[in-house]
């Protein structure tokens, strides 16, 4: 909750599970801190810096997906040491510093309509 708290201080920070209008609160942050599960490809083609955090699971996939995009402009990945070691709000810096990163993968891969939309115009 410590996290949280610090959210309700700084105001216009929103923390939470799941919001219906997710895709476009994502394409209209100012940062993303994230797990580095499938979320961030749907800002792979903005300019939303991204912080990654990655969860220990049973094979290295999730690292591995975060290591491969970290190598991207204005991504940046968190070890579990960085997450309990750093305060966030260095995060926050870093990402504000980025805002203007260009980060264009030719990837737009807007939301799951739009995923589900590209794969079944493959299938045609």
């Amino acid at each position: 909750a410590p996290l949280r708290e610090q959210a309700a201080a700084i105001g216009g920070v929103e923390i939470g599970r799941f919001f219906e209008d997710f895709h476009s609160l994502l394409r209209h942050a100012d940062l993303a801190i994230l797990q580095a599960g499938s979320t961030p490809f749907q800002l792979l083609d903005t300019n939303v810096p991204i912080v990654l955090t990655v969860r220990d699971y049973k094979s290295r996939e999730q690292v591995e997906r975060a290591t491969r995009l970290a190598a991207l402009p204005g991504i940046r990945l968190l070890d579990r040491e960085a997450q309990e070691r750093d305060d966030p709000s260095e995060w926050i810096a870093w990402g504000i510093e980025r805002q203007d990163a260009e980060r264009r993968t030719g990837f737009d891969l807007c939301g799951i309509a739009r995923a589900a939309e590209m794969i079944l115009k493959e299938l045609d």
